[in-house]
């Protein structure tokens, strides 16, 4: 057997052959497939965390950014196409259902007829959280979609953040916690990873995930890390 020299902060990934490791979900999340998620559309949502991307730091050093809570849910998307109305998790275009959960906050929020108000080809992404997801560590009674995305798809950009809350605030929805709005990039790792301890808006009394750091200048497409709460990995042992 290959001995493995372990060093402190090593990526282990090819060693170990282990690519990522993702809890297994419910079945009123799973759904039944419609195909793969639908990228030409909008791109999948997996922001990189700064450790495994530290040249962001170096390339966009003293640019602009704002700052989110990173919210412990599931991802979803749901996509108006003109002719269509697609609702997605993570990696699936999916099925319409009534049990499915993707499917519930669509025709709850009623998404498509917000869609058809707006009267342009769009993507809304964003997390669910709530009872049966992720151990409903914000302790909330029913479910909840906060929006981190809006996106254009003939222009395949994202909405700036103005853009985005003025969306949101004309149909009633929720964006993600938006704790800094002008978030200027200058710092080390170790400063953003001690700026991203503390509680979560959601529930206070509950640690936070992290932060999520998107550029506001959407003009060049969409720059987006994560810092992740040790703290929070801590606490949940993850």
């Amino acid at each position: 057997m290959k001995e493995i020299l372990l060093i402190e902060g090593a990526d282990l990934t090819e060693a170990l052959g282990v690519i990522k490791f993702e809890k297994p979900i419910s079945a009123d999340l799973a759904g039944v497939s419609r195909g793969s998620f639908p990228s030409q559309y909008v791109p999948r949502t997996d922001e990189e965390r700064i450790q495994s991307t530290p040249k962001t730091l170096n390339n966009y050093r003293g640019s602009d950014f704002y700052q989110s809570e990173k919210l412990d849910g599931t991802s979803s998307t749901y996509i108006y196409t003109g002719d269509d109305l697609l609702v997605c998790s993570k990696n699936l275009n999916l099925k319409e259902s009534e049990f499915n959960k993707y499917w519930q906050i669509c025709r709850g929020l009623e998404l498509e007829r917000i869609f058809k108000d707006f009267n342009k080809r769009i993507a809304i992404q964003g997390e669910i959280i709530g009872p049966g997801i992720q151990a409903n560590k914000y302790k909330l009674t029913k479910h909840q979609l906060h929006i981190y995305n809006i996106f254009d798809i003939d222009s395949y950009k994202p909405f700036n953040l103005d853009a985005m809350i003025k969306f949101v605030d004309i149909y009633n929805l929720f964006l993600v916690p938006i704790t800094d709005e002008c978030f200027t990039l200058d710092h080390t790792v170790d400063e953003l990873v001690e700026l991203s301890k503390g509680n979560s808006v959601i529930n206070p009394q509950v640690k936070r995930e992290g932060h999520v750091y998107r550029l506001l200048d959407t003009i060049n497409g969409k720059i987006s890390f994560k810092v992740i709460n040790p703290d929070f990995l801590l606490k949940y042992d993850e």
